[in-house]
């Protein structure tokens, strides 16, 4: 066989090779530069129901915001604990960079305890309690819903405040932020079992105690709708809001935080009328976010999927960091759907709440307030 005839033959065999080797080459190299993203949420299991409305909006934002070389990955925590040291152990496993989830302060608690630094971690928990170096509590605590009212109580000049507070963790992490109030502002605090649902007895305690007191606020801070529509009825009906002769030109207000929020139509309960309360900050962003989810599967969905989209958006953006905890952390913060919020060096989120006041036709946006749980 000739030289021309093995040249024939040999060069294009020969490019080949070359071009099939640089087509692996760069597929694996692809696949090795791959940045996973976990998502740890019980799709199986007692909150299976909670944990799949969230997916869809990690769903969301996957497709919306993930480059080529982001993988997003569910890991199931089937609602137990073991399943959640299993999930978390088999995202390990796969390098993950960045992981959102799980969203119970338990489950965020169990993988702390068995915690991995240089990955981090954004709890969807709203117990800051639960946060550590590394591990960020990303909901809107109670801690930090506290913080929130004290700013209320500053912007209302308000001297001499009570707080009914719910006999539960929640109320004990609520009562913890309003530590940050001016000492002496907060006069008397009134405990509840919050699944009682009758506080007639507890109403005419506060009502015989205004002479003492001489309060001219009061904090209803319950996350609980129908909590909250009883207690403010009965403070209504008991005449807890009279003020006592020598001081007839003060007013008393009622207080309350993210709780009334969740009534939907506060301004239709008459108990809360003329009320201040924080608020979920709303934008249009938020409301189109709404709008599509309805449009894909058939309901608005609960305030945490706008959480969980605005979480697995950052972890996204931060899985292509050389330093991703570092990326969260950035000076300026960030702004989602569920508003702007700025990651601390602790693991906890400052905050921007809108302060709402309830009138008779309606609720109005008064200010804007920035908190911090710690």
């Amino acid at each position: 066989m000739n030289n021309k005839l093995i040249n024939k033959i040999i060069k294009p065999l020969y490019t080949i090779v070359i071009i099939l080797h640089m087509f692996f080459f760069s597929y694996a190299q692809a696949n090795q530069q791959k940045n996973i993203v976990g998502v740890l949420l019980p799709t199986t299991g007692q909150n299976q129901g909670i944990g799949n409305v969230i997916k869809k909006s990690v769903i969301m934002a996957t497709y919306k915001f993930a480059p080529t070389n982001v993988v997003v990955k569910f890991y199931d925590t089937k609602s137990t604990k073991s399943g959640t040291v299993e999930a978390y152990s088999q995202a390990l496993k796969d390098n993950v960079k960045i992981i959102v989830g799980p969203i119970s302060s338990k489950n965020t608690d169990i993988i702390r305890s068995n915690q991995t630094y240089g990955i981090p971690i954004l709890s969807l928990s709203n117990n800051t309690d639960s946060a550590s170096s590394g591990i960020f509590t990303t909901g809107y605590s109670p801690q930090s819903q506290g913080a929130g009212i004290v700013r209320i109580i500053e912007y209302l000049q308000r001297e001499r405040v009570i707080a009914i507070i719910p006999r539960n963790t929640f109320g004990s992490l609520i009562e913890s932020g309003l530590s940050q109030a001016q000492w002496g502002i907060i006069t008397n605090v009134y405990y509840y079992d919050p699944n009682k649902y009758n506080y007639s007895d507890l109403v005419k305690t506060i009502v015989e105690d205004r002479e003492y007191y001489n309060y001219d606020a009061i904090l209803l801070p319950d996350s609980n709708p129908k909590n909250i529509k009883i207690l403010s009825s009965q403070l209504s009906y008991y005449d807890a809001f009279n003020i006592i002769e020598k001081e007839k030109d003060k007013k008393i207000f009622l207080i309350g935080g993210l709780g009334w929020d969740k009534i939907g139509e506060t301004h239709k309960e008459p108990g809360l009328l003329n009320g201040y309360y924080l608020a979920h900050p709303k934008s249009q962003k938020s409301e189109e976010f709404n709008q599509e989810y309805k449009k894909l599967y058939g309901f608005i969905p609960p305030y945490i999927a706008n959480l969980a989209y605005d979480m697995t958006a950052l972890a996204i953006i931060s899985a292509t960091a050389p330093n991703p905890q570092k990326k969260l952390m950035q000076e300026q913060g960030y702004k989602g759907i569920s508003g702007t919020f700025k990651m601390s060096s602790y693991g906890n989120v400052e905050r921007i709440y809108d302060i709402k006041k309830v009138f008779r036709d309606r609720t109005k946006k008064i200010l804007q307030v920035k908190t911090n749980s710690r």
